[in-house]
């Protein structure tokens, strides 16, 4: 039984009174309640994609901006399928960040809260489609669909 709850209640009123004093640094410095865990570890919060046709297919600038809410946890987010036709050209992240192909998918690690600014350059190769030419790029898994714009 906590016996300092009853002692500082008899102190209120007689105006003191008389701890051990192993218990006096938990009374100086108390331990700041800790925060909750937040309900996801990041958010996708905003993506681009621009495209614009070119001799080798169709050239992808994509941004995405992932804010991590968790603090020490790592959380992995993928940001895009990449099919047999997609090919990485270049991947430009804030510090403290991974953004890498894993699994079939871009996709972003880290293990530090903050706000995250990806950009990626991407070629979509085109294959023969009747008298034309035709570029597919999936949309991530669990989004919406993503408009693309051409350029």
């Amino acid at each position: 039984m906590n016996v300092l709850p009853l002692i500082l209640a008899a102190a209120a009123s007689a105006g003191t009174v008389t701890i051990p004093l192993s218990e006096a640094p938990g009374l100086l410095d108390p331990v700041a309640p800790k925060a909750d865990k937040p309900p996801v570890d990041a958010l996708l919060v905003e993506q681009s994609l621009k495209g614009k046709p070119g001799q080798d297919g169709l050239s992808i600038d994509a941004r995405f901006v992932v804010q991590v809410l968790a603090e020490e946890t790592w959380c992995q987010m993928p940001l895009l399928p990449l099919g047999g036709d997609v090919v990485v050209a270049s991947v430009t992240v804030s510090d403290g960040a991974t953004v890498a192909p894993r699994n079939g998918q871009l996709s972003f690690l880290s293990n530090k809260a903050g706000r995250y600014v990806i950009d990626a350059r991407l070629l979509v190769r085109t294959r023969p489609d009747g008298t034309g030419r035709i570029a597919s790029l999936a949309a991530p898994s669990g989004s919406s669909v993503v408009p693309l714009s051409i350029e």
